[in-house]
């Protein structure tokens, strides 16, 4: 079963947030791929100005194996010198829903669910209820639930446009508070971080 990875680091340098993610994409990424097991890496920044990664991996075995090959690259590099890593989430990815563009994805949002539902469950009821509901949304590149290890569900999704995003997380408060199906596997208001893509790497 894939294997997500995020990773989001807190902190300041001389150089911009964008800069940082650049030279990930560049440097980082080709070697992530040359160890295999990497399907997708992202780098973005999020609204709150911290700098995330994303890695979708073949397996927890390749995940592990990547994250000690980013350690390393962190380490041997002043790029990300004045930054810390601040939140982690990792878990097995249990669906994935491929949406209605192939665009480049260039924003995304990650949602952390606290809910004693399982993460087949929610993937189960977005499919039902949630995307019919949002079909009139363009602009959704994917959409990933993922078990996550701390306990939580996670639902990553990608998009063509801010647009895009910003009406889908509209559409989501109201489907939470409108369509019960909903409501009974997400109860609680969701940890949210929104992000600017800014590499994409499909290996």
């Amino acid at each position: 079963m894939a294997y997500y990875m995020v990773r989001l680091y807190s902190g300041a340098t001389d150089r911009s947030p964008e800069q940082l993610c650049q030279q990930a994409g560049s440097e980082l990424a080709p070697q992530l791929i040359q160890a295999g097991g990497l399907q997708r890496y992202l780098t973005g920044v999020a609204d709150d100005g911290r700098i995330v990664s994303a890695s979708v991996y073949d397996s927890k075995a390749a995940a592990q194996k990547g994250l000690e090959i980013a350690r390393q690259w962190v380490a041997n590099t002043d790029a990300m010198r004045g930054y810390q890593l601040s939140q982690t989430m990792q878990g097995e990815i249990v669906r994935v829903m491929q949406g209605n563009t192939q665009n480049r994805a260039t924003f995304g949002v990650g949602r952390l669910h606290t809910t004693k539902a399982t993460a087949e469950r929610i993937a189960d009821a977005i499919e039902q209820h949630g995307i019919p509901a949002a079909q009139s949304i363009q602009g959704r590149a994917r959409t990933l639930v993922v078990q996550l290890e701390d306990g939580r569900v996670g639902t990553f999704l990608a998009f063509d446009s801010q647009e895009a995003r910003d009406q889908h997380n509209q559409n989501v408060r109201k489907q939470r508070a409108e369509l019960a199906p909903i409501r009974q596997v997400m109860p609680n208001e969701p940890e949210e971080i929104n992000v600017r893509i800014v590499t994409s790497t499909v290996a």
